[in-house]
């Protein structure tokens, strides 16, 4: 997308880009797609706290918004909201196009209307990704002593060596006082919640959730970086905010050897609620994601001395981390059924290491790279990869698949409330297999073939990927759900946000009304060796 700086992936100069298909494609304009962003975004007002995305409980079936009981999500709301910060950042360059072409009044004024509820909603969520990164330079160790020892799993009798720092992201902060169901801040609160800590920007008090992972800091980078270069121009103080945010929690990853050293406990160093908790160590593509970001914003809006900086350093990490991407992304997709979830980070981290790539020898190594993960997951049916993929390669069928399975995706929230249990299919209109069995392609004297390498393990899995609607309801995003899962539901009183919608609709619609993406294919994966695993 070329109008972003940003979602593109422009033509690469070492690939010779192949004339685009012309191929009918469903209107992401569509009245029911359209009506449904509508009715979505109405009624994340119910589903968000503090400027965090959660989930729902409410008292009856009839879901009244002023009779919620309980909520969800607690632990990956760092992910949605800075998922649904994105978003936002896609439906408020929508608006502001529309406001630049509208000429009559009503539509003028409706567009208008629409530009100024996105950018609430924007500065909700940036604001709210600032306090969870900053209030951790304000989180202090309550000292150990002869009567005070650590204890693992206790939020009140931990103790700890040294202070935190700015740039260790939360996954969650809630301000002091609000009710139970939000967040539980009794003396008896889980072990991973902590407070009161007293934000010194504000002098207020909040409790905060800890377990940086993977998904947190790939999440808000997600948002801010969006945010950053699709509404940033249009707000210096938002921009310059986000530039530090991003700089402090790759700052902070640095200095700490990509590990997060928190201040509750020193029973351990092991295990993500420890005193040492080795985030990115092992993992090269979340290292290159957040130093992509910080080369970013300070290329953009940082000091000479800051680009100075981040150049350098980029250069450097991505000299260590790109030789060890294909063996990170072929041990993915080794696996496939198991932890889907990461499918979605790297998706959502591909996305900015490859359209922020310096230059086009990067851009196609990166890009190459992510075609391993693209070929296990292509066929998914999965209107969120299939979004992402085609503002990187702006092939038409990803972008007629992704507008098809987003309109079956209101069926299947429409019957949200239904039970699925696709396992007594079993053997008859349906092919099921073991649950950790894994398709490979192999290429032999006769020519490519496909076997099933059956795992150990229990459990039954469709071999093949089910329709959205026929698949388990209540999934907090669905986009992160294997699509292999058979069975599932979810309480006719409970109520996910709907951002695994907005994601992908808002994107679409960005590529439609205000710059779509060059065409630029993925390169084909063939395999590490002939006969290694290219995903099914």
């Amino acid at each position: 997308m070329v109008g972003l700086a940003v979602v593109a992936v422009p033509v690469l100069a070492t690939r010779s880009p192949t004339a685009a298909a012309v191929i009918p494609a469903p209107d992401i304009d569509a009245p029911a797609l359209g009506q449904e962003a509508v009715d979505l975004e109405a009624r994340m007002a119910v589903h968000l706290f503090a400027g965090q995305v959660l989930g729902d409980t409410f008292a009856t079936a009839q879901k009244d918004p002023t009779q919620i009981v309980g909520t969800s999500g607690g632990g990956d709301s760092a992910l949605w909201s800075g998922v649904y910060l994105a978003a936002e950042s896609f439906r408020y360059a929508v608006a502001k196009r529309a406001v630049a072409v509208a000429h009559t009044g009503n539509v003028r004024h409706a567009a208008e209307a629409e530009l100024a509820a996105a950018k609430a909603r924007i500065d909700d969520l940036a604001f709210s990704a600032h306090r969870r990164i900053s209030i951790s330079g304000d989180w202090k160790a309550t000292p150990c002593s002869a009567d005070h020892v650590p204890t693992v799993g206790d939020a009140n009798q931990s103790c700890g060596l040294a202070d935190s720092q700015a740039g260790a992201a939360f996954r969650q902060c809630q301000p002091v006082g609000v009710p139970a169901y939000v967040q539980d801040q009794s003396p008896s609160r889980p072990a991973m919640i902590f407070g009161p800590i007293r934000w010194h920007e504000d002098g207020k008090d909040y409790y905060c959730e800890d377990g940086s992972s993977r998904d947190v800091y790939a999440g808000t980078t997600y948002g801010l970086l969006t945010a950053f270069d699709l509404v940033g121009p249009d707000d210096a103080v938002l921009r310059d905010r986000i530039r530090d945010d991003v700089i402090s929690m790759t700052s902070y990853l640095v200095s700490h050897g990509w590990s997060v050293v928190r201040p509750h406990t020193t029973v351990s160093t092991s295990g993500s609620e420890n005193f040492v908790f080795p985030l990115f160590v092992i993992n090269p593509e979340p290292r290159l994601n957040m130093m992509t970001a910080a080369r970013h914003v300070a290329d953009v809006a940082g000091t000479p001395a800051d680009q100075a900086q981040w150049d350098a350093l980029y250069d450097t990490e991505l000299a260590l981390d790109g030789p060890q991407l294909p063996g990170e992304f072929e041990l993915a997709i080794a696996s496939p059924h198991n932890s889907y979830y990461n499918f979605n980070l790297n998706h959502l981290t591909a996305l900015n290491t490859i359209r922020l790539a310096p230059n086009p020898v990067a851009r196609d190594y990166l890009a190459r790279q992510f075609a391993i993960i693209d070929a296990t997951t292509r066929d998914d049916i999965n209107a969120h990869f299939e979004a992402i993929t085609y503002a990187l390669t702006g092939e038409p069928v990803r972008r007629q698949l992704a507008v098809e399975h987003l309109t079956d995706w209101i069926t299947y929230r429409n019957t949200s409330d239904q039970a699925v249990t696709n396992s007594t299919r079993c053997g008859q209109d349906l092919t099921c297999v073991g649950a950790d069995d894994v398709d490979l392609h192999v290429e032999t004297p006769l020519g490519p073939q496909t076997v099933t390498a059956a795992q150990t393990g229990s459990g039954m899995r469709a071999a093949d990927p089910l329709s959205v609607v026929q698949r388990p309801r209540g999934e907090d995003f669905l986009w992160q759900r294997s699509p292999y899962t058979l069975d599932g539901a979810s309480h006719a009183n409970e109520e996910q946000p709907g951002v695994d919608f907005l994601m992908p609709y808002w994107m679409l619609r960005y590529a439609a009304d205000v710059s779509a993406p060059a065409y630029a294919p993925l390169p084909p994966y063939v395999g590490p060796t002939a006969g290694g695993p290219t995903g099914a």
